[in-house]
């Protein structure tokens, strides 16, 4: 849009050249068009550099990404939100009704996927239970880690987890 202003400043300086020029070869109406050439440089130059100013002042500023773009982005937070209260209901229903177990990390990677600003993580996990030989395993649990506890997690750490006694796959990680 600055750009613009800037072409245009740059067309009132052209014309107002062009108005002087000509005043020089008819001189019955060169006092005219003189000072109506002068005004337009000086527009010109003022449109100019407002329109300079302006852009650099704003280009930095997001760009107004018009109505499909908004969209999207709507689109993707309100999906992301829905993944959140899905992990949070989902927290709420086993921390009420899940039986309480000890896990062990086995690998864990960010999947690069945030939802309401925390990361979605992908585990293997070990379901330790009271004999060894009841042991399970767990591949690709996903769950929100916020920063503050990404930072803490290590491979081969124990943590207290609710598991769902109907679904033993059904696994929610208390980072507590």
């Amino acid at each position: 849009m600055y750009s613009f202003i800037k072409i245009i400043g740059i067309l009132l300086i052209i014309t107002g050249i062009a108005l002087i020029v000509i005043a020089v070869f008819f001189p019955e109406a060169a006092s005219g068009l003189f000072i109506t050439g002068a005004v337009l440089i000086i527009v010109g130059i003022i449109d100019f550099a407002l329109g300079n100013y302006f852009g650099k002042l704003f280009k930095d500023f997001p760009k107004l990404q018009g109505f499909n773009g908004s969209m999207k982005a709507s689109g993707k937070r309100m999906s992301s939100m829905a993944e959140f209260m899905k992990q949070q209901n989902k927290m709420n229903e086993l921390s009420s009704k899940g039986i309480p177990v000890r896990v062990k990390i086995i690998s864990f990677k960010d999947t690069g996927e945030i939802i309401n600003y925390d990361s979605v993580f992908e585990f293997q996990l070990e379901v330790l239970k009271e004999h060894r030989y009841d042991n399970y395993y767990i591949n690709n649990h996903r769950q929100i880690v916020s920063k503050v506890i990404a930072s803490r997690i290590k491979t081969g750490n124990e943590y207290p987890a609710k598991v769902d006694p109907e679904n033993r796959e059904n696994i929610i990680l208390s980072w507590l």
